[in-house]
C-alpha cells in the first residue's frame, strides 16, 4: 500500500508541475502586456516559412543608431540594455544603452548592438529581437501578402506593437496603416 501511495503522490507531482510550467509562461507574459509600456516599432517585411514552427510573418526592423561617448569599450554583437520613449510621432525610439540594467526606468529590453562609425558619427546600431508574429495558419498566408503589398506601397505605414517591461517584451500585433493585420484580412 505503502508503494502505492507514493506513485500516486508523483504522478499527481508530475501532474501539477506540467500545469505550472506553461501557467507560469502565460502569467508573465500577460504581465508583460498588462504592466509594460506599448511602443510601435516601423517595420519592414520578410517572407519565411518554417515547417517546424509554424506560419509567421518575419518583421525587418529599421536599424536605430544611438550615439555614445564610450564607443570603444564595446564589442560587435555586444548585449546591452536599451531604453525606448516614444517620439513625437508615437513610434518607438532609443534614449539610452547601457551595459547594466537601468534602475530609473522599467521601459528597456535587452537587445544586440552593432558598432557603427564613421568620421563624424560614432554610434551603437540595434536590431530589435522581436522578428516572428505568428499566426493561424489560414491566415498568415494572405497576411503576408497584405503585409507585403503594404510594405512596397510608400504611402503606406506597417508597424509591430510591442510591450517592454524590465527587460522583457511582447510583440502585441502588427499594424498597416493603423489597423491590425487581422481586421485587414477580414476586410478583403
Amino acid at each position: 500500500m505503502n508503494k502505492k501511495l507514493l506513485i500516486l503522490v508523483g504522478f499527481v507531482l508530475m501532474v501539477l508541475f506540467q500545469l505550472y510550467a506553461p501557467a507560469k509562461m502565460i502569467w508573465d507574459r500577460e504581465n508583460v502586456i498588462k504592466k509594460g509600456t506599448e511602443f510601435h516599432f516601423l517595420t519592414r517585411p520578410v517572407d519565411p516559412n518554417d515547417p517546424f514552427r509554424g506560419k509567421y510573418i518575419t518583421l525587418s526592423y529599421a536599424p536605430q543608431h544611438f550615439p555614445v561617448s564610450d564607443f570603444e569599450e564595446w564589442s560587435y554583437r555586444q548585449k546591452a540594455y536599451v531604453t525606448f520613449d516614444n517620439d513625437e510621432n508615437g513610434f518607438a525610439q532609443i534614449i539610452g544603452i547601457s551595459k547594466t540594467a537601468p534602475t530609473n526606468t522599467k521601459n528597456y529590453a535587452r537587445m544586440e548592438v552593432r558598432k557603427r562609425s564613421n568620421k563624424d558619427n560614432q554610434s551603437l546600431t540595434v536590431y530589435p529581437p522581436f522578428t516572428r508574429f505568428y499566426m493561424e495558419e489560414s491566415k498568415a498566408y494572405p497576411a503576408e501578402k497584405a503585409y507585403n503589398k503594404s510594405a512596397r506601397d510608400s504611402s503606406s505605414q506597417t508597424y509591430a506593437v510591442v510591450s517592454i517591461y524590465e527587460g522583457v517584451y511582447v510583440l502585441k500585433d502588427v499594424f498597416i496603416d493603423g489597423v491590425p493585420i487581422g481586421d485587414v484580412l477580414r476586410e478583403q
